[in-house]
């Protein structure tokens, strides 16, 4: 075989064409060493809230409603747990904390509430433990599994407020009438008087209406009589409620949709002007306290006075009595009584004394043995109008007058024989102390002897020779030394 010599010419390729093989073996490395990153060198992905909210911003614990809310959060999967908490809006703590453990997977307490997927979770309507009223910020804490450049992250929703339970209103608060005749002193039988009001359609204490909401909501009722300047007309009576209608209210109230009250006594009696709070008391202690319902100003008119009877001596007194009077005897005693209509704020004088009395009673007023007019005055007012006066004038004289010459004479006599009698006894207690010193031995006789020699004679003194003085007087009248002494 004859084998035939030849040549072979290599043509050299373009440069670019060596670049494109050095590119494509670069790109197949970084690829290489990428894969292997990814599957043995690459961190875990970090879960992220995508979104958190309340399904509603404003409940009400009336209904008994829970605040409830929502999330979102990419790769469940790298969920170790999640913890809801609420806050106040100043920090504190007041609700919570709930905590969800996702070792292995979803929770069974959040799986009606929510969908999840490899990339997903989506939880809505999921119920707190946020039922008291009050104003709610939630914040949803989520703690990663374990791994590489995991942190945790936190979201807050807006404010929410759970509205407080509604407390107890008054619809109604009124008197049954806008003015009262004041009552009648039961000590005293009363008379209609044709000068009460009008407007005062019968006597009484004042009574009050009133219709109150939400009678399942009330502990208490609290009710307070005051004067048109604030102060205390009748203490603050609580009406408890907590077991029902109280005993005092019995007869009175009613219950229903809402509690109406009919009719019911204060007790105030006394002529004035008034006006009454009534406060509910509900069972919600966190509301603030309710402001009381005040009532119209309300009024109870004077009960007009009336003197009834006015007597001296069981007898129908009369205007003016003369009274003989003998000195020397005792005294004569007048029994004065009256009976008088009114009421609490009627005033009963009897002047000018003892002053005030009660409605009805009686007195002995003893007569003075003097001739002399004295009026006795029996006063009534119930401080509205002029106050009703009945007086009795009594005028005591002397029926058997003495003899002006005679009367002198036995006045100076009694002032004589009054002098000799001071003077006698003077003597005897002189005489007693002589004796006195002679019987203690004679001791300092000198002495006494220059006592009883300095002290004047009983008869030299100015009462043993007492002197009368006459002066001129008006025919007919005796002077002041000519009348006889006054015994009382």
């Amino acid at each position: 075989m004859n084998v035939l010599p030849g040549y072979v010419t290599w043509t050299t390729r373009p440069w670019w064409q060596l670049l494109l093989v050095v590119l494509a073996g670069l790109g197949t490395l970084a690829v290489l060493v990428w894969l292997i990153w990814w599957l043995f060198f690459r961190p875990p992905v970090s879960p992220k809230i995508l979104d958190f909210y309340v399904e509603d911003s404003r409940y009400s614990a009336d209904n008994g409603d829970i605040a409830q809310v929502g999330w979102q959060i990419q790769y469940p999967n790298r969920i170790a747990s999640l913890k809801l908490v609420g806050k106040s809006p100043d920090g504190r703590l007041i609700s919570g904390p709930l905590v969800f453990d996702f070792n292995p997977s979803l929770p069974p307490a959040l799986q009606p509430f929510c969908t999840s997927d490899r990339v997903l979770l989506t939880c809505k309507s999921v119920r707190t433990d946020a039922r008291k009223p009050g104003e709610y910020v939630f914040e949803l804490t989520l703690i990663p599994k374990r791994g590489r450049q995991q942190t945790i992250e936190s979201r807050q929703t807006n404010r929410v407020a759970i509205d407080p339970v509604p407390l107890p209103k008054v619809l109604e608060f009124k008197p049954t009438q806008a003015a009262y005749l004041e009552v009648a002193d039961q000590s005293v039988p009363a008379n209609p008087s044709p000068k009460a009001p009008a407007a005062a359609v019968n006597a009484s204490d004042i009574r009050l209406n009133w219709a109150v909401t939400r009678p399942q909501d009330l502990t208490g009722l609290q009710l307070v009589g005051r004067t048109p300047d604030g102060a205390i007309a009748r203490p603050p009576q609580l009406f408890d409620f907590s077991q029902g209608i109280p005993k005092e209210l019995q007869g009175f109230c009613a219950v229903g949709n809402v509690l109406v009250c009919r009719n019911v006594a204060t007790g105030v009696r006394r002529a004035g002007d008034y006006i009454f709070e009534l406060t509910p008391i509900g069972k919600n202690e966190s509301a603030k306290p309710t402001e009381p319902t005040k009532s119209d100003r309300i009024q109870i008119v004077p009960r007009p006075a009336q003197i009834l009877s006015f007597r001296v001596n069981n007898q129908e007194a009369r205007p003016k009595y003369l009274i003989p009077i003998t000195p020397g005897k005792p005294p004569l005693v007048l029994v004065f009584s009256w009976e008088v209509e009114g009421g609490a704020s009627t005033k009963v004088e009897l002047l000018p004394s003892p002053g005030s009395v009660p409605l009805r009673g009686a007195m002995g007023l003893p007569i003075t043995q003097q001739p002399e007019t004295s009026t006795i005055t029996l006063q009534v007012s119930n401080g509205v109008g002029q106050p009703v006066n009945r007086s009795v004038t009594i005028e005591t004289f002397n029926p058997n007058p003495s003899d002006p010459a005679a009367t002198a004479a036995a006045a100076a006599a009694a002032v004589t024989e009054n002098a000799r009698q001071k003077a006698e006894a003077a003597a005897q207690a002189q005489k007693a102390a002589t004796a006195a010193q002679q019987a203690a031995g004679g001791q300092q006789t000198g002495g006494g002897q220059q006592a009883g020699g300095g002290s004047p004679s009983p008869s030299a003194t100015p009462e043993a020779t007492p002197t009368l003085e006459s002066t001129p007087s008006p025919p007919g009248h005796l002077s002041p030394t000519e009348l006889p002494p006054q015994l009382n």
